[in-house]
């Protein structure tokens, strides 16, 4: 392999190690040559097996449109943590983009000498595979992707949908826009959260108008603007109600709609499922949600890793967190009597 790769016994070792001061080209060749011999996953079986790593790498999307998440990874992290290291595991954070290729990422954390291995909120199939191959077990955390197929614990995004729907019409709301955005990076969560929508309105009857709007940028003020416009323009004689995608959503649009003069919840009430922004940051304006009990997955995630290093789970596990109600004031009961609610819950 050494021969092979082009350097010497000793450097080689060092590369496979994850030790000494080596160049990232020479790291690449190494690897590129233990991985066609096969000795990649043996390295890492033999260092799985024997426990002798107890560092467990974290991936963490730093993607600049990923920045308002960090709020939601740290309610997870905190638990996480705390579940491990009891058991004398060490987290250590691997920042990682969706620029970087599937490679890029496994090289990262093959070369941290990592015995385990988070992903929040950031996935991919084909990465998760490579790991598992190498014996570097997986655990997914509030993610769509191979949610089934790897172990994860994740948001419940139809039921979350549903409930802060369900809120709305539960207060007497029948004229809802359902407003979400463009997720290339999580195309199931899309999907599961438009079904959730769909789900609230069929269980609730005929007299619901509804309507839906998505937002091709959600980092692009002139396209949140003309959401807005349009929510505007849908006027009516009876008040309009918003499902968001997401609090981050909502928030943007709860700003754009107060700065066209609508008052919320007075004119206007809007909701979202997803707890992502910091309430106690006096700029963030106050959105109901349904929030996801992300200290609860942390913990869960934690539980699951150490089961499956000790070999105490065999099956692939697969958990999903449920929602609390965060009245926050942005949603406006407007029944004028117990006859007026809906009759799907």
């Amino acid at each position: 392999m050494a021969s092979l790769s082009g350097v010497s016994v000793a450097t080689a070792s060092l590369v496979l190690n994850g030790k000494g001061s080596i160049s990232q080209e020479v790291r690449r060749r190494v690897l590129e040559s233990a991985d066609s011999l096969g000795y990649l996953k043996n390295v890492h079986a033999a260092a799985t097996a024997s426990r002798k790593s107890s560092h467990v790498a974290i991936l963490v999307d730093e993607s600049y449109e990923k920045a308002f998440e960090w709020n939601l990874v740290r309610s997870i992290l905190i638990p996480l943590e705390a579940t491990i290291t009891e058991q004398h595991y060490y987290p250590m954070l691997i920042p990682v983009t969706r620029t970087q290729s599937v490679q890029q990422i496994t090289d990262k954390v093959v070369l941290s000498g990592a015995g385990a291995l988070f992903s929040i909120h950031f996935g991919d199939r084909n990465l998760f595979t490579l790991l598992e191959d190498r014996e570097i077990p997986v655990i997914i955390l509030n993610h769509d992707r191979g949610a089934h197929q790897f172990y994860s614990v994740t948001d419940d995004f139809i039921y979350g949908t549903f409930q802060a729907t369900c809120h709305l019409l539960s207060r007497g709301h029948r004229r809802i826009v359902y407003v979400d955005y463009e997720r290339p990076d999580l195309p199931g969560v899309v999907y599961d959260r438009n079904a959730g929508f769909d789900k609230a309105v069929s269980e609730c009857g005929a007299s619901v108008q509804h309507w839906r709007i998505t937002v091709p940028d959600i980092d692009s003020n002139a396209a949140i603007e003309d959401a807005a416009q349009s929510i505007d323009h849908l006027g009516g004689s009876e008040p309009l109600a918003i499902t968001a995608h997401d609090d981050y959503l909502a928030a943007k649009l709860y700003a754009v709609l107060r700065k066209r003069g609508i008052s919320i919840p007075e004119q206007l009430s809007i909701v979202s499922p997803g707890d992502t922004m910091d309430y106690s940051l006096p700029f963030v304006p106050q959105i109901t949600t349904y929030r996801t009990d992300f200290e609860l997955m942390g913990t869960l995630a934690g539980q699951m890793l150490l089961r499956r290093l000790t070999e105490e789970s065999r099956a692939v596990e697969a958990l999903k967190v449920q929602h609390v109600l965060m009245e926050r004031g942005s949603t406006r009961d407007i029944r004028l009597g117990a006859e007026s609610s809906p009759t799907c819950f």
